[in-house]
């Protein structure tokens, strides 16, 4: 299927880290532009807003960080 618009831009990241952000983002692409946008300073970029905390902290979105590991 080809893409229509923009090239493809390979990004390597860790499998988990990349679930993470889909967690709490729809639309991962669009984030990464506008951040990118904000980093090299383009006119009228802004640096996206972060969301809120998970009320239950970090180990609602990564289970591999519970502090619950039957140890």
């Amino acid at each position: 299927m080809a893409r229509r618009g923009r090239p493809n831009i390979t990004l390597r990241l860790d499998e988990e880290l990349w679930q993470r952000l889909g967690a709490l983002t729809e639309d991962r692409s669009a984030l990464l532009r506008e951040f990118i946008r904000w980093y090299v300073r383009e006119p009228g970029a802004k640096l996206p807003q972060r969301p809120r905390p998970h009320p239950f902290g970090a180990e609602a979105l990564d289970p591999s960080r519970s502090s619950d590991r039957g140890t």
